[in-house]
């Protein structure tokens, strides 16, 4: 996949932040953590596809959730939460993904806040 050369540097700014921000409060064994991780991976796909101009929908998302994965911290973790043990029924990982990032934001700080972390 490839972009344009602000939307690399606009996406490579935001991959740091993440970096930081998930590095900072990331608990291995703090599951909740664990499903923060997961919606600051798909806050960032959507953001791609935001500079892209894409729908969500679209069949490149997969390409660009590759990407993603490939770039954030934690991806043994992430790979698991993207499982039935995290997701039994797939339901509430489905609801997660058609959020857009803004409602992805208000559930992280949901999330954050159910398990004593400050406020993002």
């Amino acid at each position: 996949m490839t972009l344009s050369a602000n939307n690399q540097q606009t996406f490579d700014k935001a991959l740091a932040a993440s970096t930081e921000q998930i590095n900072s409060f990331y608990k291995a064994d703090n599951p909740k953590t664990h499903y923060i991780l997961f919606l600051e991976y798909l806050h960032l796909s959507k953001m791609i596809a935001d500079l892209k101009e894409m729908d969500y929908n679209n069949e490149e998302m997969q390409e660009i959730t590759e990407y993603v994965f490939e770039r954030i911290p934690h991806k043994e973790i992430l790979a698991n939460v993207m499982t039935p043990e995290y997701f039994p029924g797939a339901t509430e990982m489905m609801r997660y993904m058609m959020m857009s990032p803004e409602d992805l934001e208000q559930e992280k700080q949901k999330l954050f806040n159910e398990t004593g972390l400050w406020n993002v």
